[in-house]
């Protein structure tokens, strides 16, 4: 793996799951100072530094370009993917079908037991089936589920949008869930 995705992969690890060990607390919304995540980053490649800038901004560009994560002045946070405990500045309300890919392998437990946040702070979902078809590609035999927001609303399950087509919910019941199949939902029967 070369020195640029090494780098990508580090900064959307400390975002997502050990941003207390920047030494720099992100807020309550995930939040952090871009300055001590590059610290942090150029503490990790230290054999590179003369390089290390350069690639720190081309990585965090295309991670925002990938809405991968959100940035605002001088803050950065992940837009999703958390293991830390984020609380939400806000809850939306879906207009569009949301869905979520995974493993094929974990579709008896889903079938039982929804969709859980697992290690994470949130479900992950996407508003782009093209999207959420390559998650469970990536993942080998992968399974895509399409969720029925306005039941999840009804049973409590709420909703955080946190880019132009990822979005974050809590635990998802197995009634509020479709299989997708062939670009068209399936009802189980």
């Amino acid at each position: 793996m070369n020195e640029k995705s090494e780098i990508s992969r580090t900064i959307i690890r400390i975002l997502r799951h050990a941003s207390m060990d920047v030494g720099s607390k992100p807020d309550a919304q995930g939040w952090m100072q871009v300055r001590a995540l590059f610290l942090k980053v150029l503490e990790q490649f230290e054999g590179a530094k003369s390089d290390c800038l350069e690639s720190f901004s081309e990585a965090m560009y295309n991670l925002a370009k990938g809405q991968r994560v959100e940035i605002r002045k001088e803050w950065i946070r992940a837009t999703c993917g958390h293991s830390l405990v984020i609380s939400w500045d806000d809850t939306s309300v879906p207009t569009q079908p949301l869905y979520h890919g995974t493993q094929l392998r974990l579709f008896r437990k889903i079938e039982r037991q929804g969709l859980p946040p697992m290690k994470r702070s949130a479900v992950q979902l996407t508003s782009n089936l093209s999207y959420a078809r390559s998650i469970a590609d990536d993942l080998g035999r992968g399974i895509v589920f399409q969720i029925d927001c306005d039941a999840s609303i009804r049973s409590g399950v709420k909703f955080s949008v946190r880019s132009d087509h990822v979005w974050c919910a809590t635990a998802i019941p197995p009634e509020c869930l479709t299989i997708v199949s062939n670009r068209l939902p399936v009802r189980r029967p």
